[in-house]
């Protein structure tokens, strides 16, 4: 007869969004409410940073680009786009935005936003 294991799996452990959404509604963050939402993308060069960038803005994003901070440092792209910071919507630019990122040997380090209690 085979043998079967239960795991407790903490499901925000595997999503950071969820952990995120997670962490803000605990210290009392209002999530209903639209504000300004950065995602975070890092580029070895400032070429792909900046082609990076101009497809955010066709997605309607607003972006900046920044050099590195460091020598020999990545450059950031930074989008922004007012929204509420839904899990579903989080998830969903996280699973499109990660793979454009790495398809010009980029990465997507996350996003962040205000709380608004």
């Amino acid at each position: 007869m085979p043998s079967y294991h239960i795991y407790d799996i903490n499901l925000s452990a595997m999503n950071p969004d969820k952990k995120v959404i997670e962490l803000m509604t605990s210290m009392g963050a209002d999530i209903s409410k639209s504000r300004p939402v950065y995602f975070y993308f890092y580029f070895p060069e400032e070429e792909t940073a900046l082609l990076f960038a101009r497809r955010l803005r066709s997605m309607h994003f607003e972006t900046e680009v920044n050099p590195p901070v460091k020598k020999d440092g990545d450059w950031l792209c930074l989008g922004s786009r007012d929204m509420v910071p839904d899990l579903e919507i989080l998830d969903g630019l996280r699973r499109l935005l990660t793979p454009m990122a790495e398809s010009l040997f980029g990465n997507y380090d996350g996003w962040e936003t205000e709380m608004l209690l």
